[in-house]
């Protein structure tokens, strides 16, 4: 896979974003071509979704809640806080690397790669209200189902499906909205560095946001994103890749709050998205050289979007963590006496 090429591709259904960042003078180029993807993701995302393309969907329509497929083969580990309920084993996970994946809106090449299933209508909000609490939002463009996550050589993947009424990245058909995919990255291992995803015993002062990324609980260094806003969130574009990074600057870890997020190295990833589901990429090296072969990191995922095109209000589905996943560039030696 190339990274760092703008193209956009609408085949069979299926929309790729590659973008770069922009040459000298190039501003007014890039914002030319940006409505002409929107323009096509449009289309494609309106073709035979299980959806009518309605502005707004009342909770009932939507499926009953359900169990979800068995975590399968990938083992937990103990989870290291009282929210998490587990952790997912990345030292396992992490063995079956390097995969090949080319990020085209074609997922066969994720076969090979476990799911970690998500629970089902675990969708929030947290701050309708001063007060209120956790608030349930039925939001299916959210509601993440499973999730994969691997890497190969030289770039970092995920693999996001959400719920089958659900429309991934612009959300409902038609949408005037939000919408923002993130992979958290606690790079150094490290809870005591980076933004705390989940953290309930920080002063007051500090506590913006640390309860947002629930029953994630990381030292969040990086996170790789993409999002799309129509109006855009970060005008001109509607679609934007990006890392964000929370720490002393220059790519030095260390703690932060929320309000010490800094966006940087714009557009660096690669996406297909297709219905309900999509493919990303970044590559280590914007990571300022924290991603590495060997290096251990935690990992989390988060969806989050306004719900405005479904009549709901800004929510979120988060992940439990992957647990001490290690980058592999080189195949695992295979066990003494099996065959290669």
């Amino acid at each position: 896979m190339v990274l760092g090429i703008l193209a956009s591709a609408s085949v069979g259904g299926w929309i790729a974003l590659r973008v770069s960042p922009p040459k000298q003078g190039g501003e007014s180029n890039r914002a030319a071509r940006v409505p002409r993807v929107a323009g096509e993701a449009s289309a494609a995302r309106t073709k035979d979704l299980p959806i009518p393309p309605q502005r707004r969907i009342a909770g009932e329509t939507l499926s009953q809640p359900q169990e979800n497929a068995p975590r399968g083969e990938v083992p937990t580990v103990a989870p290291k806080a009282k929210s998490e309920a587990f952790r997912w084993d990345g030292r396992y996970l992490s063995r079956l690397a390097p995969q090949q994946i080319k990020i085209d809106g074609n997922y066969e090449d994720w076969d090979k790669v476990p799911a970690l299933p998500d629970l089902a209508w675990d969708v929030d909000a947290r701050r309708l209200s001063r007060g209120s609490g956790v608030v349930n939002i039925p939001n299916p463009d959210v509601d993440i189902r499973q999730w994969k996550f691997t890497n190969d050589t030289g770039n970092l993947y995920v693999y996001v499906e959400v719920a089958p009424e659900g429309v991934v990245l612009t959300g409902a058909p038609d949408a005037a909205d939000g919408y923002f995919l993130m992979v958290h990255l606690d790079v150094d291992d490290n809870m005591d560095t980076g933004f705390r995803t989940f953290d309930g015993s920080l002063p007051a002062d500090q506590m913006e946001y640390t309860d947002w990324y629930y029953p994630s609980n990381i030292g969040s260094d990086y996170a790789f994103e993409v999002g799309y806003g129509n109006p855009p969130a970060h005008a001109p574009r509607r679609f934007r890749t990006f890392i964000t990074y929370w720490g002393a600057g220059e790519d030095k870890l260390g703690w932060q709050t929320y309000q010490g997020m800094e966006e940087i190295r714009d557009d660096w990833g690669v996406v297909a998205y297709k219905g309900n589901r999509l493919e990303m990429g970044f590559p280590f090296k914007a990571f300022g050289g924290h991603v590495r072969d060997g290096a251990v990191m935690d990992v989390a995922l988060s969806v989050e979007a306004a719900g405005e095109a479904r009549g709901l209000h800004w929510c979120q589905d988060s992940t439990e963590a992957i647990d001490d996943y290690t980058v592999h560039t080189e195949p695992a030696p295979s066990a003494p006496g099996t065959a290669e």
